[in-house]
């Protein structure tokens, strides 16, 4: 009687773990699923704090680029109208590639440890993360209106067509509204105080109060090929040019 009752109870306790076990076979997809999402979703938001420090400064802050100069990021396909791109791989891989190495005819640095920048392979992941989820359909408001290429300016002396110039200085530089800027735009590689950082050098050394305003003027209006230095005068008017050297003037 005793070998029939424990066989019974050894029966019904393989079913009832039987059973367990098929449950949570059934549900580890879902599980697994609701990980990965949870995993992706922390590095995205690491990767919008990284963003905002070390790209949104040419890329925009909402990836909407500035047109004919540094790409926009936040589009429904990135490989939209992109003849140009000749890559066989994935996007995933364009992208990330792009954030390591950089890009030898754009004025892309490269961000990756492995290529000389100042980024671990984790932190380059957690951007591609970032960018590739502006990619298809978004909520209302999220994606801005992107606007097409600048029109070309008609050369000077077209009949009925006035060409403008850039504006001038409007006054002496602020050096209160060049930090903001400085801060902004330029902090991500010189440092919060110009004192330099992993991608930029210092600004405010003896070597660098030594060269006069005509230096730092055409360096942040133009850029320095061959190096990180992008040029920020699509970006940056005459006054705020002059308001960052007044700022670096006087950390200097």
């Amino acid at each position: 009687m005793n070998v029939v009752r424990n066989l019974v109870i050894g029966t019904i306790a393989a079913i009832v773990v039987t059973a367990l076990l098929l449950v949570v076979f059934l549900g580890e997809p879902a599980r697994m699923k609701e990980t990965t999402n949870a995993q992706l979703g922390e590095s995205i938001a690491r990767g919008a704090l990284g963003y905002d420090a070390y790209c949104g400064g040419c890329h925009g802050q909402r990836g909407e680029g500035l047109a004919g100069i540094y790409p926009p990021l936040n589009v429904k396909d990135m490989w939209s109208d992109r003849e140009d791109i000749a890559f066989y791989g994935t996007l995933e891989d364009y992208v990330q590639l792009n954030i390591s190495a950089g890009h030898p005819a754009s004025r892309m640095p490269s961000w990756s440890v492995e290529f000389g920048g100042p980024l671990r392979e984790d932190q380059i992941m957690d951007l591609t993360n970032y960018v590739l989820n502006w990619q298809g359909p978004q909520p209302p408001g999220v994606r801005l209106e992107l606007a097409g290429p600048e029109p070309t300016k008609p050369p000077q002396g077209t009949p009925g067509v006035v060409v403008t110039t850039p504006e001038a200085p409007t006054g002496e530089g602020d050096s209160a509204k060049g930090e903001q800027i400085f801060v902004q735009s330029c902090s991500a590689c010189h440092g919060a105080s110009a004192e330099g950082g992993s991608l930029g050098p210092t600004l405010v050394s003896a070597d660098q109060a030594a060269k006069d305003d005509d230096f730092f003027r055409e360096t942040i209006t133009n850029g320095r090929p061959g190096t990180a230095m992008p040029a920020w005068g699509p970006l940056l008017g005459a006054q705020d040019v002059e308001d960052v050297i007044a700022f670096l003037r006087s950390r200097q």
